[in-house]
């Protein structure tokens, strides 16, 4: 892993961004608003930090041959993203936390362990299917977890969560993102007219299992008869 780099290194010689107030543009109608997957990519197999507008980046990500993103697999709807901007000498960062929960199997523990402190970026895919890159390789994230405290009779839940003080805030990520497996998500904007929302997929107890994203297909598989009711 990278040294310790300091917050102070990085800032020294940084000046403020010439950013010009202007209008919001108005949001997607009918867009759904949360976080659909979370991945993370160790700091060290990012080779560079790539440029971006401020709020974009359009380019490939540089990274160390055979890297790539790993996804960690949580309860649906779980995943929070929190940033909040704070003045520190003049100087403004980011007091960032993405944090998630999902079932506790039991069978997790060297896999924690071997994540429990370490260095990361994270990058969120909205349900809309833009990505978000979280962190550099100056000013990188840390990854905690614990056992979440839960109710009589519930099955017992594991919290996640990645935190800290960032030198500049979440951007829009619009290249490709290689995932451990061999897939590839693109973080290209949707295509306008594109269908918005998504599908909550129930078991026969009404539980929800999955979210299924506008312009995803949806394939059930089955050895029994299956009854699909749409409401």
């Amino acid at each position: 892993m990278p040294d310790s780099i300091s917050s102070d290194d990085f800032l020294v010689g940084l000046a403020a961004a010439p950013y010009q107030l202007q209008s919001l543009p108005a949001g997607s109608s009918g867009g759904v608003v949360g976080y659909a997957a979370l991945y993370f990519l160790p700091v060290e197999s990012l080779l560079a930090d790539p440029l971006s507008d401020g709020s974009r980046i359009t380019g490939n990500l540089a990274l160390a041959p055979g890297a790539g993103w790993y996804e960690l697999k949580v309860t649906q709807n779980t995943i929070k993203f929190d940033e909040t901007p704070k003045q520190t000498r003049g100087v403004t960062t980011y007091t960032t936390k993405v944090a998630a929960t999902r079932a506790q199997n039991g069978d997790e523990g060297a896999a924690l362990l071997a994540l429990e402190g370490r260095r990361c970026l994270v990058m969120l895919r909205e349900h809309s299917g833009r990505l978000r890159l979280v962190g550099s390789r100056e000013s990188f994230l840390v990854f905690r977890s614990g056992s979440e405290a839960s109710n009589p009779g519930a099955r017992a839940g594991l919290d996640f969560q990645f935190s800290n003080e960032l030198t500049r805030p979440a951007v829009y990520y619009a290249g490709a993102m290689p995932v451990m497996g061999g897939s590839t998500i693109s973080g290209a904007a949707p295509v306008a007219g594109a269908p918005a929302g998504f599908v909550q997929v129930l078991n026969y107890k009404g539980e929800l299992i999955a979210t299924v994203p506008a312009g995803k297909q949806l394939v059930l598989t089955s050895g029994f008869h299956i009854t699909l009711r749409v409401s």
